[in-house]
């Protein structure tokens, strides 16, 4: 009777599985937005809010709010 897999296929496989399941957790985006908040006149501007809006595909949006400090 002829076997299929050999154990060699399938030890092979399993390991190429695990290997690709370790790379993909580590692939994750992150970054830092920094600036200050100005009206036309140069002076800053405390409390304003500030949204940041990303598309990560067509269909899904992330989105953050946050309020500027005293140094705009």
């Amino acid at each position: 009777m002829k076997r299929l897999i050999s154990w060699q296929t399938l030890l092979l496989a399993t390991f190429c599985v695990f290997a690709l399941q370790i790379n993909a957790s580590a692939q994750q985006a992150t970054g830092k937005i920094i600036g200050t908040v100005t009206d036309e006149r140069g002076a800053v501007v405390p409390g304003a809010k500030v949204t940041v809006t990303t598309t990560r595909t067509q269909t899904t949006q992330d989105t953050r709010n946050a309020n500027t400090n005293e140094d705009g």
